[in-house]
């Protein structure tokens, strides 16, 4: 196998995998979406996170295309691109789950006083 081979078959898996990624996460925020234990609009928040993902994966495969030969001058802007949505992402999602929490813990206790 010559080193050209190689890299394909790497870039073919690294796309592969992506895809795959995406589509697992597509359907399981979409059953999310679906079930209706989480209230409207948060029942859509992991779908954002999964948008927000695909754009910053989008944009950064933009970004290496269009820079082409000066692709180091971008290599920050891309690693900030990716790290960011990985960090941000899922403290949203855990913010978002405190409060709902929180939400719901606060309206069982208010039900309780009532019956009392």
């Amino acid at each position: 196998m010559t080193e050209q081979s190689g890299v394909g078959t790497f870039l073919s898996f690294g796309y592969l995998d992506a895809l795959l990624q995406f589509v697992l996460s597509a359907i399981a925020t979409t059953q999310i979406a679906r079930v209706g234990t989480v209230p409207r609009p948060w029942n859509l928040a992991p779908l954002w996170v999964v948008t927000a993902a695909a754009l910053c994966w989008a944009a950064q495969q933009v970004i290496v295309v269009a820079a082409g030969s000066d692709v180091s001058l971008f290599t920050p802007l891309i690693a900030v691109l990716g790290g960011m949505v990985g960090v941000v992402g899922p403290v949203f999602l855990g913010v978002v789950a405190f409060a709902l929490a929180s939400r719901a813990s606060g309206a069982a206790a208010a039900a309780r006083e009532q019956e009392s």
